[in-house]
């Protein structure tokens, strides 16, 4: 046993996995010590053995609380991509040992794949507190930071933090990019163009030139820059979305134009799926079902090929083939969760209320904070019961007259300053509008960070009045000017937990019943259900509406030539 150890620790020092398993598997009595098992396990793992791993690790895990095992165990599962399972086990570990660096690390990592924003934050503050100068923490850190909004705590951690040169170019594009967050343009440009001096030919460094351009409201000369990107790197995600929303802004006749040439040039899953996505929300179904046929080779063994198929299938109005691809995936699969999501989708086209009905209610275990499943549970309880619409009165939250007139007044002529600049959201539910860019509350403007304080107030008394949660981030506000026959197409905002829209400025006209209304309760799951919508609410200006962010929701047509100011926001308890 004592020769074995360092031989083994050798071989796993220069990477050689398979001589480990070889050498452990022909001498199965070295198993019984656990570090030696522990090793095989890691070995399995290394070269994509994944069951054997996991068998090996159950074993140890039974007869070891070893924080150390935990982690080795908890890695194997994220693999797997079954991120609670090692989410759990990362938690194990730190509970056994509260200075363990790897384990909140990878606890940060997990933690922010499933969502938990609160737990990835502690988890890299810790980490972060154990070795301040590892690079991995503190970007984790950073990075978590701005995902609840944090964006100048996240600015103070780049520029007061000193690492080797790559590093601290990491850090200075971050810092870069929270400025663009917060519409810092003249200090963002200042810093491109200085960055540009250095490194004339870097791709990030473009691609953040090509964000300020866009932001700034220079769609000709970003579009430029971003095609010399697409050439360099055309399969990057960020470079075609960027394009696509240039294309529609510039009403050129194909906005996928580039999408196709990447898929021409390079096979990219990500960038295929990221495709077919966008040609299902603007209803193209046989181009995203040629798209899938012509690379469905690249999906070999991929639940998700399924997936896709499934989705276009229904929309193609085929139900039992959409079932059909479902069928192939198993209980066990990672993709479970969104195969069984579109099955309960497609049993409500085909009215098969009841059986939709249960696959929301198993879908709600799976993931009991997603908001897709409480919407869907919604509709599933308003055809499966089959009775009268669902009152939503005590749903919703309205307050009258929210704002003073000076507030309402400065309000409304700043707002009115960003819409000058038009830029086309087709991907987003406005139609016949313009919508700003970004979260509205990340500009440092005196008169939007007087109305966020107010309503956040507003939102966390309504909570506290129900005795529900309500410490929480607004992670989301936008502004939206519709136009003549503008509307909102019925959606749900999967990011917040509440969403609001104050009315800024209304035409008298929609005193009119119905005319430019907020309307929630139908789904707009499938262009094959047809659903009614079950509640409206008058846009009356100085009126503010909160509502569950599941909840489907959208606008009627605005019948008059006036146009109509909106703000809008999502807030997230975490």
């Amino acid at each position: 046993m004592n020769k074995v150890l360092p031989e083994l620790s050798r071989l796993y020092q220069v990477g050689h996995f398979d001589q480990i398993i070889k050498l452990i598997e022909a001498n199965s009595q070295l198993l019984q010590d656990i570090q030696i098992a522990n090793l095989l396990a890691v070995a399995y793992r290394r070269t994509g053995q994944f069951e054997q791993s996991q068998k090996c690790f159950e074993s140890i895990i039974s007869h070891s609380q070893h924080a150390g095992i935990h982690v080795s165990y908890a890695m194997l599962l994220s693999d797997m991509k079954l991120f609670d399972k090692a989410y759990e086990h990362f938690e194990s570990a730190v509970k056994l040992d509260n200075n363990y660096f790897d384990a909140f690390l990878n606890l940060g990592i997990v933690a922010t794949k499933r969502g938990d924003k609160r737990k990835a934050l502690d988890a890299y503050e810790q980490a972060h507190r154990l070795k301040p100068q590892h690079f991995g923490a503190l970007s984790g850190l950073i990075n978590s930071l701005i995902v609840i909004e944090d964006l100048s705590g996240a600015i103070g951690l780049c520029q007061d933090s000193t690492f080797n040169q790559h590093e601290q170019l990491s850090l200075v594009l971050l810092t870069i990019k929270i400025k663009l967050k917060q519409f810092r343009l003249k200090e963002a440009e200042k810093d491109i163009s200085q960055l540009l001096d250095i490194h004339p030919s870097s791709f990030d460094i473009k691609l953040l030139m090509s964000r300020l351009m866009l932001q700034k409201g220079d769609i000709s000369e970003g579009i430029k820059l971003l095609k010399s990107l697409h050439y360099k790197s055309p399969c990057d995600i960020e470079v075609q979305t960027l394009i696509f929303e240039c294309l529609t802004s510039s009403q050129a006749q194909n906005p996928f134009e580039f999408y196709e040439l990447a898929c021409q040039k390079e096979i990219n899953k990500t960038l295929i799926i990221d495709y077919f996505f966008k040609l299902l929300k603007v209803k193209r179904f046989s181009d995203a079902q040629r798209l899938i046929e012509v690379h469905h080779l690249h999906f070999k063994g991929d639940d998700n090929l399924h997936i896709l198929n499934s989705m276009v299938y229904r929309e193609m109005n085929s139900f039992n083939k959409a079932f059909e691809q479902l069928k192939q995936i198993s209980i066990d699969s990672t993709s479970y969760g969104s195969a069984l999501y579109e099955k309960v989708i497609t049993l409500l086209c085909d009215k098969k209320y009841e059986e939709a009905y249960s696959g929301a209610l198993e879908g709600i275990d799976l993931e009991p904070e997603a908001s897709r499943w409480k919407s869907l549970e919604y509709t599933c309880c308003k055809y499966f019961s089959l009775v009268n619409s669902i009152d939503l009165t005590d749903n919703i939250w309205i307050t009258d007259n929210f704002l003073n007139v000076e507030l309402l007044k400065e309000l409304k002529l700043y707002l009115l300053s960003l819409h000058e600049l038009k830029k086309e959201f087709i991907m987003q539910s406005i139609r016949d509008g313009n919508q700003t860019e970004g979260n509205l509350f990340h500009r440092n403007v005196p008169i939007l960070n007087k109305v966020k304080k107010l309503f956040i107030e507003a939102l966390q008394v309504n909570c506290q009045n129900r005795n529900l949660p309500y410490s929480g981030i607004i992670n989301g506000a936008w502004s939206i000017l519709m136009n003549e026959n503008g509307h909102h197409v019925n959606h749900i905002h999967s990011e917040g937990t509440y969403s609001a829209c104050f009315y800024v400025s209304i035409p008298d006209d929609c005193k009119d019943k119905g005319n430019g209304w907020f309307k929630c309760g139908g789904a707009n799951i499938s262009q094959h259900f047809e659903d009614e919508d079950d509640y409206y609410v008058e846009p009356i200006e100085n009126r503010l509406v909160i509502f569950p962010s599941y909840l489907s929701h959208g606008t009627n047509p605005l019948l008059t030539i006036e146009q109509r100011l909106t703000l809008a926001f999502d807030y997230k308890i975490i």
